[in-house]
């Protein structure tokens, strides 16, 4: 589900994690940022409709709280963009 983005070394390359995962409702998202890019975090479900988006700045916080108690147990994704290309999706599972 990773894109890959040419021209980069994949060392540097910014990624994003969540935990707990599954989650009973909140849940931290944990971003690795590498140099002065603009990050976006997006959440969508499985048929694709986005219910959450942040954008962040390379000197904001590398760590988001993110309440998903009012949305109904699943599978949800998250996504990492930096300069509006994906370069991480990952799944996130809520079990309440």
């Amino acid at each position: 589900m990773a894109s890959f983005m040419p021209g980069r070394d994949i060392k540097s390359m910014p990624s994003i994690n969540a935990y707990p995962n599954p989650s009973k409702g909140y849940t931290r998202l944990t971003l690795t940022q590498s140099g002065g890019d603009n990050y976006k975090i997006r959440i969508s479900n499985t048929i694709g409709r986005v219910i959450f988006t942040k954008n962040l700045a390379a000197t904001e916080a590398k760590e988001i709280t993110l309440d998903m108690s009012p949305y109904p147990s699943g599978v949800y994704f998250y996504s990492l963009l930096v300069n509006d290309k994906t370069v991480e999706t990952k799944r996130l599972i809520l079990q309440k």
